[in-house]
């Protein structure tokens, strides 16, 4: 049985994923964002918006090659559990 969503579901469940503090993300199997919750614009001081329809290898850069493993795996679809230190954007509201 395929289950379908109304937008009222989606947009609530927008909303509760944008309140998370982690970075969530659908990347399809290409490695292309269709989905980023807010968390991506105080980590990358990127709008989710703007994050949707970009690589992987774009968003990250030089942090790529060190999470191509993990990617990698992840599209193979085993569990993935890893952590890397990146530099929070400014956070005031100004900052680019």
């Amino acid at each position: 049985m395929e289950h379908e969503s109304s937008p009222e579901t989606a947009a609530l469940l927008r909303t509760v994923v944008d309140k998370i503090p982690a970075m969530i993300a659908y990347w399809d199997k290409n490695q292309v964002c269709r989905y980023a919750n807010r968390a991506y614009e105080r980590w990358f001081g990127v709008r989710p918006e703007a994050v949707v329809g970009r690589s992987m290898l774009e968003l990250l850069g030089s942090l790529y090659p060190l999470n191509l493993p993990h990617i990698e795996r992840a599209l193979r679809g085993e569990e993935q559990e890893f952590e890397r230190e990146i530099d929070v954007r400014d956070e005031r509201p100004d900052a680019q």
